[in-house]
C-alpha cells in the first residue's frame, strides 16, 4: 500500500483494518477466546480486555500460522485464525467458520485471487497436523490451493466457505473505497477503515 498512500497512510490503513477485525471479534468473544497475534511489539493501541495479545513466531507465514495453531489447540478444541486485510467479513461469517469445526476437521475462507482469508483447525493427532503448512505458495494464486491439497492429503475434512476479497494491492485499495462509497452494510462492517477513507477520522483504536 505504500506506493498508493504513503508509509503513513499505509500504517493508518492498517490501524484501521485492526480496529475493525478487533470489533467483529469481539462480538463473539461470548462464545470464544480472542486472540491478537503481533509482529512485533510496536503496536501499542489499547486491547479490548477480552483480548489477549501475543507475538507471532516463525520466519514465514507457514511457520507462523503453524506455531499460532500449535498454541491454540493445546488449550482450545477449535481455533479459526482469520487476517486483518479483509473488511468484508462479518461476524455472521465468522461463527459459521466456528460451527463448520463442529463436524469438519478444517475450514478454509477463499479469496478471489487464490489466496485464503481464514483457515479453521479442529484439534487432532499431531501427525495429522504435520507439515501442513510446508510447500504453500504464500502471496501467489496458488495459495488456497496449495493449502487445500495439504489439508486433503493429511487427511482432513475441509469446508470452503463463500470467497471474500482481501486488500493486498493499490487496485484491491481503490475497489475497497468505491465498494464503502456505495454500500452502507460495508460501511457498517468497517467504519473505522470508512472514517479513513472518507476523511472524516484517523484511524481510532479498537474498542
Amino acid at each position: 500500500m505504500v506506493p498508493a498512500l504513503g508509509a503513513r497512510g499505509a500504517a493508518a490503513l492498517q490501524s484501521a483494518f485492526i480496529s475493525d477485525t478487533v470489533r467483529k471479534a469481539r462480538e463473539l468473544s461470548s462464545q470464544a477466546d480472542c486472540f491478537l497475534f503481533l509482529t512485533d511489539r510496536s503496536y501499542l493501541l489499547p486491547l479490548p480486555p477480552e483480548f489477549h495479545r501475543l507475538l507471532q513466531q516463525g520466519r514465514d507465514l507457514g511457520a507462523r500460522l503453524s506455531r499460532a495453531f500449535e498454541r491454540l489447540l493445546a488449550n482450545h478444541r477449535f481455533a479459526v485464525i482469520i487476517g486483518t486485510d479483509s473488511p468484508e467479513l462479518s461476524p455472521l461469517l465468522l461463527l459459521r467458520a466456528m460451527h463448520e469445526l463442529e463436524s469438519s476437521d478444517a475450514v478454509l475462507g477463499p479469496c478471489p485471487d487464490g489466496g485464503f482469508y481464514l483457515i479453521g483447525l479442529r484439534r487432532a493427532p499431531r501427525a495429522r497436523r504435520k507439515g501442513l503448512f510446508h510447500s504453500v505458495r504464500w502471496g501467489t494464486s496458488r495459495a488456497f490451493r496449495d493449502m487445500a491439497r495439504n489439508l486433503s492429503e493429511s487427511g482432513l475434512i475441509t469446508a470452503v466457505l463463500e470467497p471474500l476479497p482481501d486488500v493486498d494491492r493499490p487496485a484491491d485499495f481503490m475497489l475497497l473505497r468505491k465498494k464503502l462509497k456505495r454500500h452502507l452494510a460495508l460501511r457498517r462492517l468497517a467504519p473505522a477503515t470508512w472514517r479513513l477513507i472518507s476523511g472524516k477520522q484517523k484511524a481510532e483504536s479498537p474498542s
